[in-house]
C-alpha cells in the first residue's frame, strides 16, 4: 500500500521535480515550512530533494537551489531526503527522519567550517626576545602571523563568523607563550583592526584530566584533552592510559585561562573486544587545571536486543532499558550497488521520548530500494546535553571519526555504537 501511495504521488508530479520551493500547500495549519540545506552544493549538479510525511506520502519533489537550499511543508514526523547524484560512480543520499515543521537541516558530509562568513582582520602583536615564529590560531584556521611583530598584516578569518577567539603563540627557545584575546567582533564589509602590541605573553599551564569509574573489564582507556577555539580542538595529547583503580589520568602544558574551553574525548580500547561497544563521551567546559570526568554519570540505556533491520516494515528497531541516559538520536548508514551507481544512505533520526527505540526509514523515491541483504553496516546513537543539543539539526554528515561541531561554553555529548545480529 505505501509504495502504491508513492507511485500515485510521482506519477501526479510528472518526474516528481518541480523547481526549488515550488511549494503550494493545503490550508492546514499542522503543517509548517522545513529547510534543508547541503553545504558546499556544486551548484551546477542538479540534485533531487523529497519531502514525505511520515507514510513516505510525497509532499513535494523539488531541486536545491544554487546556494543548496530547499524548502518545503511537511507534518511533524515527516522525511527530508537529498540524493546526491554526482556522476562518479557513488551516489551519497541523506534522510533527515522525524522532522517537525520550523526544522532548519543541514547535510554537511565533509564537515566545512561552521560559519560561511568573509572576515578579515588587521593584527599587531608584541615580539618576544630572540623569538622568530609566531603564530594565530582561531576557530578557522592556524595563520604564520611572525611578520605582525614588525607590522600590521592582514589575517583571512573566513568561515570564523562575527565573532571569534584569538589564540598568539610566540614559539620562544625557552617555550611556546600566549596571548588570548576572546570575543573579537568582525566584519564582512571592512577588515578589523585588533593590536595587542601592549599585552604580555603567559607562560603554558599545567592541566589534567581525570577519568573515574571505568568499566571494571577495561585495562586501557583512551583519553584526549584540549583547547577548543569553536570547532578547532588545538594542543590537543590523546593516549592509551593503563587504568589504576579505574581512573585513567592525562596531564600536559598549554594555554589556559577561564576564558577559554577545555576539549576531552575519551573512549574504551578499539583492542578490546568485550568494551569495544561501550560509550564514548565528548565535553567541553570553561578551562580549569584540573578536571574529572566521572563515565558513571554517561551511562546510556541498555540495549536489550539486537538492531534489526525490517525492509517490510522501512525501520531499524532494537529495545533497550527505561533507565539511563536518553539517546536523542540514532544514526544509519547503508550501501548497496546497482550496475549504474554504488548507493550509500545515511539517516539520521531524531527519537521522541518514550517511544519505541526505533529508525524510521522512508520508502525511497523513484523505485530506489535498499538490497535486504545489505543491513546497516554503522549505526549508532547518540544522548546530547547542554550546548550540544545546539547542533542535532545539522548532525547529518557527523560520524564518531570526526570532530563534534563544539559550539557554546559547555556541552557533553555520549554516543555508543549498537550490537547488531
Amino acid at each position: 500500500m505505501m509504495r502504491a501511495a508513492w507511485l500515485l504521488a510521482v506519477c501526479a508530479c510528472g518526474d516528481g521535480i518541480a523547481v526549488p520551493d515550488a511549494v503550494v500547500p493545503d490550508a492546514d495549519d499542522d503543517r509548517g515550512v522545513v529547510e534543508v540545506r547541503l553545504v558546499n552544493h556544486d551548484r551546477f549538479r542538479s540534485t533531487a530533494v523529497y519531502f514525505q510525511e511520515r507514510d513516505s506520502t510525497l509532499a513535494l519533489a523539488t531541486r536545491l537551489d544554487a546556494n543548496g537550499f530547499a524548502r518545503g511543508y511537511l507534518h511533524a514526523h515527516g522525511f527530508v531526503t537529498v540524493i546526491d547524484d554526482r556522476g562518479d560512480g557513488i551516489t551519497p543520499i541523506y534522510t533527515y527522519s522525524n522532522v517537525s515543521p520550523g526544522d532548519k537541516l543541514v547535510i554537511d558530509p565533509n564537515r566545512a567550517q561552521m560559519f560561511e562568513s568573509n572576515a578579515q582582520l588587521r593584527l599587531r602583536i608584541p615580539s618576544v626576545l630572540d623569538t622568530n615564529f609566531y603564530t594565530l590560531e582561531t576557530p578557522c584556521n592556524i595563520t604564520d602571523a611572525s611578520m605582525a611583530t614588525v607590522e600590521p598584516i592582514l589575517v583571512d578569518l573566513t568561515g570564523c563568523g562575527t565573532l571569534t577567539d584569538l589564540l598568539v603563540l610566540a614559539h620562544a627557545p625557552a617555550g611556546d607563550v600566549y596571548i588570548y584575546e576572546n570575543d573579537v567582533t568582525l566584519s564582512e564589509t571592512a577588515p578589523v583592526m585588533v593590536s595587542l602590541a601592549n599585552r604580555q605573553y603567559r607562560p603554558f599551564d599545567e592541566s589534567t584530566v581525570t577519568i573515574t569509574n571505568i568499566p571494571p573489564q577495561a585495562t586501557r582507556w583512551f583519553v584526549e584533552k584540549g583547547i577548543a577555539l569553536g570547532a578547532n580542538v588545538l594542543h590537543n595529547p590523546g593516549d592509551l592510559i593503563d587504568i589504576v583503580e579505574r581512573t585513567a589520568s592525562l596531564a600536559s602544558n598549554a594555554p589556559g585561562i577561564a576564558a577559554m574551553t577545555a576539549y576531552t574525548a575519551t573512549s574504551p580500547d578499539s583492542l578490546q573486544p568485550d568494551i569495544a561497544r561501550l560509550e564514548s563521551v565528548i565535553d567541553w567546559r570553561p578551562w580549569s587545571p584540573q578536571i574529572t570526568l566521572d563515565l558513571a554519570e554517561h551511562v546510556l540505556r541498555d540495549q536489550t536486543a539486537p538492531v534489526r533491520y525490517v525492509p517490510g516494515e522501512s525501520k531499524i528497531g532494537w529495545a533497550e532499558a527505561a533507565t539511563g541516559l536518553f539517546p536523542q538520536i540514532t544514526v544509519a548508514r547503508m550501501q548497496w550497488a546497482t550496475p549504474e551507481t554504488l548507493y550509500q544512505w545515511t539517516i539520521l533520526g531524531k527519537r521522541d521520548e518514550g517511544g519505541e527505540a526505533r529508525l524510521d526509514l522512508p520508502v525511497l523515491p523513484n523505485g530506489l530500494v535498499p538490497d535486504p541483504r545489505s543491513p546497516p553496516y554503522d549505526l549508532y546513537r547518540v544522548a546530547m546535553a547542554k550546548d550540544a543539543t545546539n547542533a542535532m539539526d545539522r548532525l547529518l554528515g557527523w560520524t564518531p571519526s570526526v570532530r563534534w561541531p563544539i559550539e557554546g561554553e559547555a556541552g557533553t555529548v555520549v554516543w555508543q555504537v549498537l550490537s547488531q545480529q
